[in-house]
């Protein structure tokens, strides 16, 4: 891979990324489209070569799962904070491309609600105000009150 190719890529420093890209498994030909991907490729380059740092095997994995690769790297290109939380504790990074199920099941599971039934089921439920009951607060909490 040549520098310009790393500039069309997104890279600010290709010459720079190239050095850093011999630190990653695959080097750039592996690592480069995915990374050139996300929002800001030169940190997630460096988060890369830090989460190599902290766990080898693991991103040593990734050369051969393009799809655990791609989304991983668009989170540690995506912000700072993400990429060290990941470095951080490096099995958090299985979290990225792990499919997280049924979403809208997970999400009313964890209000204790079932599907098709969440606001009856819900523990979190609470009346919801009548078209009546909005027009009395309205009329006491405004003045002129309104009709």
């Amino acid at each position: 891979m040549t520098p310009d190719e790393l500039r069309i890529a997104g890279f600010l420093d290709p010459r720079r990324a190239l050095d850093y890209f011999e630190e990653l498994p695959g080097g750039a030909e592996v690592w480069a489209a995915d990374l050139g991907a996300s929002a800001d490729p030169d940190q997630a380059l460096l988060a890369a070569i830090r989460l190599h740092e902290a766990d080898s095997g693991l991103v040593q994995g990734l050369v051969d799962d393009s799809r655990a690769r791609a989304r991983l790297c668009a989170v540690l290109g995506g912000s700072q904070w993400l990429g060290d939380y990941v470095v951080a504790e490096p099995g958090r990074a299985r979290s990225t491309w792990e499919d997280p199920g049924d979403a809208a099941r997970v999400m009313l599971a964890s209000v204790g609600a079932t599907r098709g039934s969440a606001a009856l089921s819900s523990p979190l439920r609470t009346p919801g105000w009548t078209i009546c009951e909005a027009r009395i607060a309205r009329s006491c909490c405004t003045w002129p009150p309104m009709t």
